[in-house]
This record gives C-alpha cells, sequence and structure tokens, in this order.
C-alpha cells in the first residue's frame, strides 16, 4: 500500500471579488494550488496581483466569494468564526505585512498572545528564547511605539513561530529587515519547514524566494507560472518578465 500524504493547504477553484461603489473587482480568479507539509512556497508577481489576498483567504481573515480551501484538514470556507479562530490559534502563523501588534501590550505579550487565548500556559523564558532566535534580546518588555520598524517585523515573526504552526502564511515577512537579520529569520522559516510546516510566503525579493523550495507566480488573481530550484538570477528574470507584462 502506498502512502500518500495530504497537502497542508488544497485551494481549488478559488475566486475573490470585492464589491464597492465602482463596481466588483476580481482579485483572484480560479486559483488551484496545493502546499505539502515539510516545504516552502514562495509566491511572487506584480502588486496588485492578489498575493496578500490570497494569504488572507487561507488564513480565513477573508472569506472566498467561491471556490474551496483547506487548511490542515479544516475547510476554511465553510468553517465558522469560532473554528477558524481556533485555527489560527494553534495551527496557522500568520507574519502580516503591518505588523498587526497590539499597542497597549508588552513584546513578551504579544509573542505569546495566540498561546494565552488558547489556554496555554507560556513561560516568560520561552518567549524571550522565541525572540532570541529573531534577533531580539532584552526588550521583550517594551511596547511597540518604542521598537524599531525591524524590531516589530521580528516580534511579528516570532509570534507567528511560537505556537510550532503546521502551516506559516508570511506577507513580505523580511521587507523591513537588514540583510543579516533576513538570513537569520529565513533560517527559522527553514527550520519549521524541517520539522514538517508548510511555509507560504509573499516576497518580492528573489533572494528570498530562492530559499524556497518552489515559486509560483500570481499575475491578475491566476497563477500562470511555478519554478522549483532556481538560482537569484532566474527568478529575477522571471518576475521581471512578468512585471512587464502588467506595464
Amino acid at each position: 500500500m502506498t502512502n500518500t500524504v495530504r497537502p497542508a493547504v488544497e485551494v481549488r477553484a478559488l475566486r475573490k471579488d470585492f464589491r464597492s461603489e465602482a463596481g466588483v473587482q476580481t482579485v483572484l480568479n480560479g486559483v488551484d494550488a496545493d502546499f505539502d507539509p515539510g516545504t516552502w512556497t514562495a509566491i511572487m508577481g506584480p502588486s496588485g496581483s492578489g498575493k496578500s489576498t490570497l494569504l488572507n483567504c487561507v488564513a480565513g481573515l477573508i472569506r472566498a466569494t467561491s471556490g474551496q480551501i483547506t487548511v490542515d484538514g479544516l475547510d476554511v470556507t465553510r468553517a465558522s468564526e469560532k473554528e477558524l479562530t481556533a485555527l489560527r490559534r494553534g495551527r496557522v502563523g500568520f507574519v502580516f505585512q503591518a505588523f498587526n501588534l497590539v499597542p497597549g501590550l508588552t513584546l513578551d505579550q504579544n509573542v505569546a498572545l495566540p498561546s494565552l487565548f488558547a489556554r496555554r500556559r507560556v513561560a516568560r523564558g520561552q518567549v524571550r528564547a522565541a525572540l532570541a532566535k529573531v534577533g531580539i534580546t532584552g526588550r521583550d518588555r517594551a511596547r511597540p511605539d518604542e521598537l524599531s520598524g525591524g524590531q516589530q517585523q521580528r516580534a511579528a515573526i516570532a509570534r507567528a513561530l511560537f505556537i510550532g504552526p503546521k502551516v506559516v502564511l508570511a506577507d513580505e515577512p523580511t521587507g523591513a529587515l537588514d540583510v543579516k537579520t533576513g538570513r537569520q529569520v529565513l533560517g527559522q522559516f527553514a527550520g519549521l519547514v524541517q520539522s514538517g510546516a508548510a511555509v507560504i510566503m509573499v516576497t518580492h525579493d528573489p533572494a528570498v524566494a530562492a530559499r524556497a523550495d518552489k515559486v509560483v507566480f500570481l499575475l491578475d488573481g491566476t497563477l500562470r507560472g511555478e519554478m522549483a530550484g532556481a538560482s537569484v538570477e532566474r527568478i529575477a528574470d522571471e518576475a521581471a518578465t512578468w512585471e512587464k507584462v502588467t506595464a
């Protein structure tokens, strides 16, 4: 008997429309994709191509117009808000482009927040260790407005990784980081992949994308291409090609 590994995330015929006074804008149109456990996928494409919307739909932060998304066995498109909240607190880590730290909480409280909501006991030593892994030491009692943008981003990454997620959704996680810290953070993502998590990362940086097992290109809400094992130069050339298509 052959054992088949079920994808950590399955996306089928995903469509997302946004309605406004100007009419209906289709941001995702028929996206089909599988993301397996223990793999790292980079999503690239021009601005406005639907990359962030795709991550938000997978996390259940916004509802798909049609299609189906399954995350770690849960049908996100039909799940209740309670089920989605439990999924994000215990099995899915999300690194937001805007960090989304809670202003009134200290750094260690922000990192531990999903675990505390899930009623899991957290030792301060664990939180400090998580912050140290992303290059922050001695600032665990600081509040977000006392930190630089790069420190806030690293704290957001520590919060996403702290729960030991089965799926990590990251939107430009190295955008505000220097090269050295970026490498350190990417090493943490690589460690999660080795432990069996699926990492799905939106990035504009070919050097970051080259760390992934696979790079997929999104254009006008549709997946248009895929590369595996490609060099930084080849990824950069391919990304530039898709940019020209929308120019």
